[in-house]
């Protein structure tokens, strides 16, 4: 039995890393969700391998019913982002086979972006702090795409 002082469970979401011509496939939540640019992919569900989720979410959310999942990025924790449980983003390299998305209804755009508009919008808080960091810094290391 758990008490009360014990901090929360940490959760995992997988976070596709798809890069085309030196910019990164980041998608906006609508604004019920708050509005705030992301990566591809999500929550991990119980029992589930972040290569599964990344699957099952590409489908939901870009209609991709085919993606080659490549290597494991890295591991960010996210900066707290209330009312949302602490979490660890997986990025993960994905192929990027030239296709567009077409977005589900919990996202109202997508943009290809380079390190510099990604850092931008870090800046302004349009992007999970932690998370655009990270992306901006795996883009600048490896303009020419992952």
């Amino acid at each position: 039995m758990g008490t009360t002082d014990q901090p929360p469970l940490q959760q995992a979401s997988a976070k596709a890393v798809i890069v085309r011509d030196g910019r990164l496939l980041c998608v906006r939540k609508i604004a019920q969700y708050g509005g705030q640019w992301e990566v591809p992919g999500g929550r991990l569900d119980e029992g589930e391998s972040y290569r599964g989720a990344l699957v099952r979410e590409l489908r939901e959310e870009l209609g991709f019913q085919e993606v080659r999942i490549g290597r494991l990025l890295d591991a960010v924790p996210a900066d707290p982002f209330p009312p949302f449980p602490p979490m660890h983003y997986l990025l993960v390299e994905v192929g990027d086979d030239g296709r567009e998305p077409e977005l589900s209804d919990e996202h109202d755009c997508y943009d290809w972006l380079t390190a510099a508009q990604l850092a931008r919008l870090t800046q302004g808080r349009s992007f999970n702090p932690s998370l655009g960091r990270a992306l901006a810094r795996l883009l600048a290391e490896t303009p020419t795409g992952l």
